[in-house]
């Protein structure tokens, strides 16, 4: 069976040595412990444009996924901000945690 890409939108998943696609071409974890994922993410906006002064902004994200099964994700982030608006910065550093169900 071959697997075929399609327009539509669906679930996205890395597929390494810790997952393997099935029969019907679901990305499934090799183990039944489920499977872990490392994550890090730079980006940066400008808000400035003509007459508009918005700011700027960097941050850098640590993320880490737990997938326990193919319908149970757990993500934890952690992001470094870096904004500067008129000469007033505001460098905070934010933590938030969230579950996925998908069914």
């Amino acid at each position: 069976m071959e697997c075929q890409l399609s327009p539509e939108l669906g679930r996205v998943a890395l597929v390494i040595n810790l997952f393997r696609i099935d029969a019907s071409c679901d990305v499934v974890p090799v183990g039944k412990a489920g499977a872990w994922e490392l994550a890090v993410r730079y980006s940066r906006i400008s808000l400035n444009g003509g007459q508009i002064r918005g700011g700027k902004e960097d941050n850098v994200t640590f993320g880490l996924n737990r997938y326990f099964n193919d319908h149970l994700r757990l993500m934890a982030d952690y992001v470094m901000v870096n904004s500067d608006r008129r000469g007033v910065s505001d460098n905070p550093n934010i933590l938030d945690v969230r579950a996925q169900v998908a069914f």
